[in-house]
């Protein structure tokens, strides 16, 4: 049975913040297309974790999550974060998808939250990003998807230099990975279009 954690005091809300103001989180950012993603976002969102009026919650459901094949997910209708158990974010793979449903939660915030392509490339380049900034194993990356990790390392070393922009071809690259291996349909929902789940 599903478990919500009301409390912004709790220990699993206040390490889903400490993820978000992390040096390797913070490190994250990058513009695609007409979307931008900033370490700010992460922050404000952080800061939404710690606000009574916010009504954020997260919940523990582990059964609903191995259906999906998922560590994570974020319902924009609930403003709920729901997790396979509270051991999440002490492991990599728990943790990047963690930074991509943030970024869901960071559309949201923007009133712009929506399940359109672009929107969900930028949620799997986010995640990929934090892995490698980190190093560690993109588990999340189904079917061998090495590429997006690629596109990710290539975007964060020209973040060195300047603001990095992921190139027309990248962005091409990225849709046409989530179109072929995520079961993409178009329209704007998981009801009418959007991806299914990218776990399963």
């Amino acid at each position: 049975m599903a478990n919500t954690v009301h409390n912004k005091n709790s220990s699993l809300m206040a390490e889903y913040r400490a993820l978000l103001v992390s040096c390797h989180v913070q490190k994250i950012q990058f513009r695609f297309g007409a979307i931008q993603l900033l370490p700010i976002d992460f922050r404000q969102l952080a800061v939404k974790l710690t606000d009574d009026e916010s009504c954020v919650a997260i919940k523990i459901d582990r059964e609903s999550l191995e259906q999906e094949g998922s560590l994570a997910s974020y319902e924009t209708i609930f403003n709920t974060f729901t997790f396979r158990s509270e051991l999440v974010l002490r492991e990599p793979a728990g943790r990047g998808e963690a930074v991509h449903e943030a970024v869901h939660a960071i559309f949201d915030i923007r009133d712009t939250m929506r399940m359109d392509l672009a929107s969900e490339c930028v949620c799997f380049l986010a995640g990929a990003m934090y892995h490698v900034i980190t190093g560690t194993e993109a588990s999340f990356l189904k079917n061998h998807n090495e590429k997006i990790l690629d596109i990710a390392a290539d975007v964060y070393k020209r973040g060195q230099k300047r603001f990095p922009e992921v190139t027309l071809s990248e962005r091409i690259e990225i849709r046409k990975i989530l179109r072929k291996n995520y079961s993409y349909k178009r329209g704007l929902s998981r009801g009418s279009g959007g991806l299914s789940s990218p776990y399963m």
